[in-house]
This record gives C-alpha cells, structure tokens and sequence, in this order.
C-alpha cells in the first residue's frame, strides 16, 4: 500500500513539474519580435536595436520621425507590410498550378 501511494505521489509531483515547466516555455514563447528586439525594456526600439536586415525599414516605420519606433507605430507598419506581401502575393502566378 505504501509502495502504491508512494508511485502515485511520485508520478503526481512529477506531472505537476512537467506542466510547470511547459507552462513557463509557452509564455516565454510569446514574447513578440518588438519585446526581443527591445534591448533595453524601455518599449520603444531603436536603429541600433534592430537586426541588420532590418534597419532598411527603420525610416519607414518611425512615422513621427522621433528616432525611435513604438509598439503602436511597429504594430502598423507591419500590418502595411503584411497587407502589401498578401497583394504581392496574389499578384503572382501560382506555378504549383502549372502541369507539364
């Protein structure tokens, strides 16, 4: 019986971290490309603070031309990006139609 009750409470506590754990990974897993890219927490991004291949966009981005580019003016920018990749998109043949 005590052997019983002993597995059952291992394999409980053993569940109860193997949940925690995977809890912990999901909400790490949310942080947005704006928050990793925010270096410095301070909720703004700058030049410096983007990678290389994305610094071209900064100018486009940082609407008010402040030097810095804010989740509200990040949010918009790739929302106009995203919109214009979807029309580029179905602008373009689709080839996998296409049998030979």
């Amino acid at each position: 019986m005590i052997r019983t009750s002993s597995k059952v409470t291992g394999t409980a506590i053993y569940l109860f971290l193997l949940f925690c754990i995977n809890a912990k990974a999901q909400v790490s897993s949310k942080k947005t490309i704006f928050d990793r890219w925010d270096q410095n927490s301070d909720g703004k991004l700058t030049r410096q603070e983007l990678p290389q291949n994305a610094r071209p966009n900064f100018d486009r981005a940082d609407k008010d031309n402040d030097g810095f580019i804010s989740r509200e003016e990040d949010k918009i920018f790739r929302e106009r990006s995203g919109r214009r990749q979807k029309k580029e998109s179905r602008d373009q043949p689709n080839n996998d139609l296409i049998k030979i």
